[in-house]
C-alpha cells in the first residue's frame, strides 16, 4: 500500500491521489491530509469526494470523518452509468468532477454525473474554466465528454448545478502543448445573480476589463437567479492550436471594477508570454500527461501545484516529470 504524506499539500493531493489509486487500483494511506492548511484534515466538500470515489469504485474506506487526518483507501472495480451528488455546501463542483472523470474514463460504458454545490467559489476552478479550458484540452487528446451547467452557485448557500456526460477512453494518446498558432478570436463572459443587475455589477466588471485590455473581443453579459448572490467575468484567447484563459469572482468587499481590472491583466500576462498552456491548467493536466506516458506543455509560470501533482503521481505511475524554461515534461520509465 502507498504512502502519500499531506503535510506540505492541500486538497490536490487526496484528489490526485483518489483519482490514481481507481485507475491503478492500488490502494493508498494519506495522513497528515491538508498539513498546508490552518485548518487542516478532511472538510465537507473532500469528504464527499471521498464518499464519491467509493461509490464509483465499490471501494473500502477507512478515516472518512469530517477533520480526519488520515484516510486509507482500497479501490476495487469501476463501474460507470448515473451518479447524483449533492455536495450540501458550496464546495466546488468542478473539483469534485476533475477527480471522478479519470476513473469515469476506465468503466466499461459511459458515464453521467449530476453534481450540485458551488460552480464558482473562491480558491476552487471556476466552472466556465472548467468548461472552455480544462475540458477543451481533455477533448484535445481524445477524451469524448459533454458539459453542461444549469445552474451556477456562489458562496455560501452553493445550489449550483452541474452535468457531465463521458464515455470510456482507457488509453490516453501522447501529446505536446507547445505551439500556439495565430490568435482567433477573445471571448469575455460576465454572469452576475437576478438581485445585482439595478446596480449594474456585471456592467462595471466588463467596463473595467475593457479600460485595462486593449485587443478587441466580443463580450456578453448574463443576470441569472442563485441562491448566493455574487458576479464573476471570464475570458477566454482561442488561439490555432490552443486556449489560454482565466475567471476573477468578485471577492467579499471588492468593487466590481477590481475583479474586472484583475481578470485582464492575467490573461494579458499569459497572452503576453509564450504559453501554450496557462499557468492555472498546467497542473490539472499532469495526471492525463503520465497516463498518456511521453507528453510535454509550455506555460507561462510553475505554481506549486505543480511540485505537488508530480510527487504524487510519480508514486502511482511509472514517470518521472522535469521542468526546465516553463516546459513541463513527463517521461515513462521503463520497467
Amino acid at each position: 500500500m502507498l504512502t502519500i504524506d499531506g503535510k506540505e499539500s492541500g486538497g490536490q493531493a487526496l484528489r490526485s491521489g483518489l483519482s490514481l489509486s481507481a485507475v491503478t487500483q492500488t490502494p493508498f494511506k494519506m495522513i497528515n491530509i491538508r498539513g498546508a492548511r490552518e485548518k487542516g484534515g478532511l472538510a465537507h466538500q473532500h469528504l464527499t469526494a471521498v464518499k464519491a470515489m467509493q461509490d464509483l469504485t465499490n471501494a473500502k474506506v477507512e478515516g472518512m470523518q469530517l477533520s480526519s487526518n488520515e484516510l486509507t483507501f482500497i479501490p476495487s472495480k469501476i463501474k460507470g452509468g448515473k451518479f447524483r451528488i449533492d455536495i450540501g455546501t458550496a464546495g466546488s463542483t468542478t473539483l469534485l468532477l476533475q477527480t471522478l472523470i479519470p476513473a469515469c474514463l476506465h468503466e466499461e460504458i459511459p458515464s453521467e454525473l449530476e453534481v450540485t454545490g458551488g460552480t464558482d467559489t473562491q480558491w476552487a476552478l471556476p466552472s466556465l474554466y472548467f468548461k472552455n479550458i480544462f475540458c477543451y484540452f481533455l477533448k484535445k487528446i481524445g477524451v469524448d465528454l459533454d458539459v453542461e451547467i444549469r445552474k451556477h452557485g456562489f458562496y455560501p448557500k452553493g445550489q449550483g448545478n452541474i452535468v457531465l456526460k463521458i464515455k470510456p477512453c482507457k488509453k490516453i494518446k501522447e501529446f505536446e502543448f507547445v505551439e500556439r498558432g495565430a490568435l482567433k478570436d477573445i471571448e469575455v463572459l460576465v454572469y452576475g445573480s437576478e438581485s445585482l443587475r439595478n446596480k449594474n455589477v456585471a456592467e462595471k466588471m466588463l467596463s473595467s476589463f475593457k479600460d485595462n485590455f486593449k485587443e478587441g473581443f466580443k463580450s456578453e453579459i448574463r443576470y441569472v437567479p442563485t441562491a448566493s448572490e455574487s458576479c464573476f467575468i471570464h475570458a477566454t484567447a482561442s488561439y490555432e492550436k490552443t486556449r489560454l484563459g482565466h475567471t476573477a469572482l468578485l471577492m467579499d468587499n471588492e468593487q466590481p471594477e477590481t475583479s474586472g481590472e484583475r481578470c485582464a491583466k492575467t490573461l494579458k500576462e499569459e497572452m503576453e508570454s509564450n504559453a501554450v498552456v496557462d499557468r492555472f491548467a498546467a497542473d490539472q493536466l499532469m495526471l492525463y500527461m503520465a497516463l498518456a506516458g511521453n507528453s510535454k506543455i509550455l506555460t507561462s509560470k510553475i505554481r506549486n501545484h505543480v511540485t505537488t501533482n508530480s510527487l504524487v503521481i510519480e508514486k502511482f505511475l511509472p514517470v518521472k516529470f522535469t521542468i526546465e524554461n516553463n516546459v513541463i515534461s513527463c517521461q515513462r520509465i521503463d520497467a
